[in-house]
C-alpha cells in the first residue's frame, strides 16, 4: 500500500510539473513607466514623453520577443502627435530584426506600438526607453491628465505571456500625469526677463533725455 502512495505521489509531482511548465516560463514580472511621473505644459505646448520598459528575463534566461505599447488619454485634452521606437529591442544585440507598428488613434485617443524579434532568438533583455511619445496640449484643456499604460503587454521568447507591471506614478494612476497650468505659472523666469528689459528701456529713456 505504501508503494501504491510513493507512485502515486512521484506521478502527481510529475503532472504538476507538467503543467506548471508555461507559467514557470513567464515567472517574475516585466515593468513599465514612464520616465517622468509627471510633466507640465500649458494649453497648446508640446509634451514629450519617454516610456520605460524593464525585463530582468525568465527563470531560464529567455528575454522578451514582443512588447506592445498602449497608451490611451483624453483627447478632449491632448492630440498625439507622434509616436517612435527608441531601440529596446536593439539595445542588446544591434544586428535584430525588429518589426514595427505604430497607430494613432485621435478620435478614441489611443496610440500603439508594437515591435516584435524576427527571429525571436533568445530573447531581448533589457532596462531601456521603449518609446517616446509626443503630445499637444488642447487650448481648451484645464486642470490634470492621465496616460494610462495598463492595456500594454509582453511577451517571452517562445511564445508565452508575461505579467507586465505598469508603475504607478506617486499621485497613484498607472502611467504619467500631465499638469495643464496657465501660461505665466509655466513660466516663472519670463518676469526676470521683462524686468531686465524694463531697465534697459528705462536706462535707455534717460540717456536720451539727458542728451536733450
Amino acid at each position: 500500500m505504501k508503494r501504491v502512495v510513493a507512485v502515486v505521489l512521484i506521478l502527481s509531482a510529475v503532472v504538476g510539473l507538467a503543467v506548471a511548465t508555461p507559467a514557470s516560463a513567464g515567472d517574475g514580472s516585466s515593468i513599465m513607466y514612464s520616465e517622468e511621473s509627471s510633466y507640465t505644459a500649458a494649453p497648446g505646448e508640446a509634451v514629450t514623453v519617454v516610456i520605460v520598459v524593464s525585463d530582468h528575463g525568465s527563470l531560464t534566461g529567455d528575454g522578451l520577443e514582443h512588447v506592445s505599447l498602449v497608451a490611451d488619454y483624453d483627447p478632449d485634452a491632448l492630440q498625439a502627435t507622434d509616436v517612435e521606437a527608441n531601440g529596446w529591442f536593439e539595445s542588446g544585440d544591434e544586428s535584430v530584426t525588429v518589426a514595427t507598428d505604430t497607430d494613432i488613434d485621435a478620435d478614441a485617443g489611443v496610440v500603439t506600438l508594437t515591435q516584435t524579434r524576427e527571429p525571436a532568438g533568445d530573447g531581448t533583455v533589457a532596462t531601456a526607453p521603449f518609446a517616446t511619445i509626443t503630445f499637444t496640449v488642447d487650448e481648451d484643456a484645464t486642470g490634470n491628465t492621465t496616460v494610462g499604460l495598463e492595456e500594454s503587454s509582453v511577451t517571452l521568447a517562445g511564445g508565452y505571456a508575461k505579467a507586465l507591471f505598469v508603475q504607478p506614478t506617486q499621485d497613484g494612476p498607472n502611467g504619467p500625469q500631465i499638469q495643464v497650468v496657465d501660461g505665466a505659472d509655466r513660466a516663472p523666469g519670463l518676469t526676470a526677463v521683462t524686468a531686465v528689459i524694463a531697465l534697459v528701456l528705462a536706462a535707455a529713456v534717460a540717456v536720451r533725455r539727458k542728451n536733450r
